[in-house]
């Protein structure tokens, strides 16, 4: 189970008991937009999962860019799903595959294997399997083990 998944899991349960007031949300926007990338980050994950605030997709693009703008990682990654499914701005598929590679270039598992598998699909730009197991080999090297089936499925492509 993914960190992503399990934090979407526990939000969901405990949702309902968390009630920050307006003073803390204002606290934490206010933070970010001062340019602190991490309280852009903590804003946006309280627009997407509706954590105080109502859930609203595109505020929580907004500070996600915002937090991928200070080089938060995980956030350049996840922009990149916001991308690819359209939620909160348009999709695109392009700025999806970008948004992986800038997660991969700070250090994202994550952001590396998303961007193998857009490689390996053709997503966003042209099919590369070379690239796509190169992206696969640094997530595992970033300690994402599931990367390893991801090396041997294109290893199996490489060599038909």
């Amino acid at each position: 189970m993914t960190n992503k998944f399990r934090l979407l899991v526990l939000s969901l349960l405990f949702a309902p008991l968390i009630s920050f007031s307006e003073d803390y949300v204002s606290a934490h926007i206010d933070a970010c937009n001062a340019g602190d990338a991490k309280e852009c980050s903590k804003v946006a994950t309280m627009y997407e999962l509706a954590l105080g605030v109502k859930d609203d997709m595109q505020m929580a693009f907004n500070f996600y860019k915002k937090s991928c703008d200070g080089d938060i990682a995980k956030d350049c990654t996840h922009l990149g799903d916001f991308y690819l499914m359209g939620a909160g701005t348009d999709k695109d598929p392009v700025l999806a595959r970008e948004f992986y590679l800038k997660g991969c270039s700070l250090a994202h598992a994550e952001g590396c294997r998303n961007s193998g598998y857009m490689n390996e699909l053709g997503e966003g730009g042209a099919t590369d399997l070379n690239k796509a197991l190169e992206f696969f080999k640094k997530a595992l090297d970033l300690d994402l083990k599931d990367a390893a089936s991801d090396i041997e499925r294109v290893k199996a492509k490489l060599q038909n």
